[in-house]
């Protein structure tokens, strides 16, 4: 004798099958692209340090120093937080078993963004 599962379970609505949810390789794929977001978080910090080099011609000119800070510590700073962020997404989305590999290709956005600001601040700081 075969027992069959009722379409409707007792409790109200019909059964919906279960997700298979993201596997092993998913989870791979994301920390593969974690390590490359934060290879690619260092790489801009150290260009944006490299572009302040600049700040030399500033002993023959008046240079806008507040906004050139402001330019040294954003990409460091964008780049830890998307960092944060990015992994914070997926544990949490791991845990619910869905796909997590787009979330840190998604983190590097704020990053390349802080680092184009960056240098139209520090090339406005230098040439007021």
């Amino acid at each position: 004798m075969v027992y069959e599962l009722p379409e409707e379970l007792p409790g109200g609505g019909p059964r919906t099958p279960r997700k298979a949810g993201a596997g092993p390789t998913d989870l791979g794929s994301a920390i593969g692209f974690l390590i490359l977001q934060s290879m690619l978080s260092v790489g801009l910090s150290v260009a944006g340090l490299f572009l302040l080099f600049g700040i030399d011609s500033c002993g023959a000119a008046r240079c806008n120093y507040p906004m050139l800070e402001v330019a040294l510590y954003l990409i460091p700073a964008t780049a830890v937080a998307s960092f944060i962020a990015s992994v914070l997404g997926v544990i949490f989305r791991q845990r619910r078993r869905l796909s997590t590999w787009w979330i840190p290709a998604i983190g590097c956005v704020p990053a390349i963004l802080a680092f184009v600001i960056a240098t139209q601040l520090i090339d406005r700081g230098i040439n007021p």
